[in-house]
Order: structure tokens, then sequence, then C-alpha cells
């Protein structure tokens, strides 16, 4: 809980969350459950007439769900993503370029078609292409990278003083092997369970990695693809609100 960051029960009570504690610790989950479940979410929210908001999560994921990539299988879903990383520096000229040297054929090719037919003949049966109908709304949070990465610090050390240690401590006893104990935020504690390194060290490595990991997220989008940037240095904390015409009040 402390580790993920998970929503408190104050939280949740103020809107309605989906897709928490959905597995247990010991228990996998792939981009292939997470899109499943989440189009499960989505269907029932819009049914009842609100406004499903998708919120965080790694830029993998929400690719997966907004952009219709490939899913399933058994393939390196990191390879896919490193593909795709390569794929999306080329201009439109050299991406259809290779469309057309390797001969694939795409009506109303566009650049989303083009990587996603790439991707399907290098990887070949091993995924799966999923189209999407979803016309999403991307909002994306930027500041100052100083006060990003102070405001990161101050995460991690509330985490500590939260209780997280006992968190991955008993992931460290009990489940260190399975993919939860792989997750930002108790891998890097594991050195010190074992006496090999001081909890000094094992803190500040995870500092850097949530670092790591927070420019990998932006990384995942092109320049231009969020719809709308905001610094939420000027939202005035919390209290803070984006809105747009049309947005309901009260998500689902």
């Amino acid at each position: 809980n402390i580790g993920t960051a998970k929503a408190t029960p104050e939280e949740q009570a103020a809107a309605p969350h989906h897709l928490i504690d959905v597995r247990d610790v010991e228990e996998t989950y792939s981009v292939y459950d997470f899109v499943t479940e989440a189009k499960a979410a989505i269907d029932d929210i819009v049914s009842r007439g609100k406004l499903p908001i998708i919120v965080g999560g790694t830029g993998l994921y929400l690719q997966s769900l907004l952009e219709g990539y490939h899913l399933g299988g058994e393939v390196d879903q990191e390879k896919v993503l490193a593909y795709r990383k390569e794929l999306d520096l080329l201009s439109d000229e050299e991406l259809f370029e290779k469309i057309a040297e390797q001969k694939i054929e795409i009506p109303q090719i566009n650049r989303r078609r083009a990587i996603r037919a790439l991707e399907l003949a290098k990887f070949g049966q091993d995924l799966q292409n999923k189209e999407t109908n979803y016309d999403a709304y991307l909002i994306g949070l930027n500041d100052d990278r100083q006060v990003l990465y102070d405001r990161i610090n101050r995460r991690v050390d509330l985490m500590v003083e939260n209780g997280v240690l006992d968190e991955a401590k008993w992931l460290y006893d009990n489940y260190r092997e399975v993919q939860a104990a792989r997750a930002i935020g108790y891998k890097e504690l594991f050195p010190y369970f074992a006496g090999e390194d001081s909890l000094e060290n094992c803190v500040e490595k995870l500092k850097q990695n949530r670092k790591i990991q927070e420019s990998f997220k932006k990384s995942h989008y092109r320049p231009g693809a969020v719809a709308h940037a905001c610094n939420p240095s000027t939202l005035g904390g919390r209290g803070g609100r984006i809105t747009r015409s049309g947005d309901r009040d009260h998500p689902g």
C-alpha cells in the first residue's frame, strides 16, 4: 500500500476507484490483464453516463489501453517497447518508407497504424492487434525538474516514515520472487535486509529509480501528443482543478 502509493480509504471514498486490490500479492499482472479489465471498467462507467478518468500508471500500460498497441502472447514487452521507441524517433517519411520496403499494406495509413504494423511484422504471432475506439483527452502534469526531484525525494522520505520498510521486509521474507517484489519502492530495500548495503544507500537508490521512472514515463509520449499540459505548482495545491467544456464534475 505504501510502496505503491495506493489511494487512501478517504481518497477512495471521495470518488469511485477501479482496479485496486484486484490481485493477490503472489499473482502476476500483465499489460493484457490491465487492458482487459480497464476496458470492462470503462464500459461500465460510460454505461452509467459517467466520464472515466484514467490516472497514473506506466506509459506502456496507458498506451496499450488508449492507442491500441499489441498485447498478449509470450513476447517480451520490454523488447516491444524498445522497438516502438526506436520507430517513434523516425519521421513520417522514414516510417512509411519502412512500410513500403517490407511491402506491408495498411488502409488509411497513419503513424500509429504504421508502428503497429511494423511491430507485428517484427514480433510475429506473439502479438495481437488490438484496435481502440477511444478518443482520449490527455492531460500531462509538468514542473521544473528540480521541483519535481525535490518532491520525489520528499515522497520517498514520507514512505519511509509511514512504514514502507515493514511492507518491503514482509515481501522480502515471504514473496521475494514474485512480480510485486520487483516494483520500484520495494526491490531497492532488499540489499539492506540482506546485509549487503546500508539503509541510507538503499533509500538513495530508491529516490534515483523514482526519478528515472518519471523521465521514462515522459518518453512514452511524443511532443504534441498531450492535449493539455499544466504545471502543478500553479494549481493551488490539491484544490487545483483542470476542466474542459463538456467534462462532468463527478467521474465514474
